[in-house]
């Protein structure tokens, strides 16, 4: 008989057998390690975008909360404006006073400047309707395009004049203090 896995020749050469398992357990247990070091890596990632998603989230989430506050309070000053707007709607009324009062009466210029004010500004608005209306004729064909082309040149005039003439009186108005000293009782008062 031979020699089972003796030393002699035709057998395995146990160094160089060890050698090429140990490398191919350090080659495994490298792409182990490397693929593990990847997962945490991006683990990691994924915990900070998270982490981040939650300060960014709780931050508007704060933020919130701080505009409902504002609109608490807010609505809580309109809620109080309204009651005294009722209370004194309905004194007016006991007193007969809500029906009788025309709007024009209501709005009383304090000043000649105010009244141009308001009558200038009120014209512009008028032509402002008149020209929607015309629009509005114009597409139902209740009036011809000659008439309509005609009419919105005189209108158009009409209302920018009555621009102009506001914004006049509004220079002469901030000219003469008005907003600053007729709020601490200057001119107008």
């Amino acid at each position: 008989g031979g020699s089972r896995g003796g030393g002699g020749g035709g057998g395995v050469d146990r160094a160089a057998l060890e050698r090429v398992i140990t490398a191919k357990l350090q080659a495994r247990l490298q792409e182990v390690f490397r693929k593990t070091r990847d997962e945490l890596d991006a683990e990691l990632t994924l915990q900070q975008k998270l982490a981040l998603t939650t300060e960014s989230l709780e931050a508007g989430y704060e933020g919130l909360r701080a505009a409902v506050r504002g609109w608490e309070v807010h609505n809580d000053a309109v809620m109080l404006k309204v009651a005294e707007v009722e209370s004194w709607l309905a004194a007016q009324e006991a007193e007969g006073k809500a029906s009788e009062a025309e709007p024009d009466e209501l709005v009383q210029p304090p000043d000649v400047l105010s009244a141009q004010l308001f009558r200038v500004t009120a014209e512009a608005a008028g032509c402002e309707d008149a020209l929607y209306y015309l629009d509005k004729a114009l597409g139902a064909s209740s009036v011809s395009l000659e008439a309509y082309l005609k009419e919105v040149a005189r209108v158009a005039r009409r209302q920018f004049i009555a621009q102009a003439t506001a914004m006049k009186i509004s220079e002469a108005m901030r000219g003469a203090g008005y907003g600053t000293a007729a709020a601490a009782g200057g001119p107008g008062r």
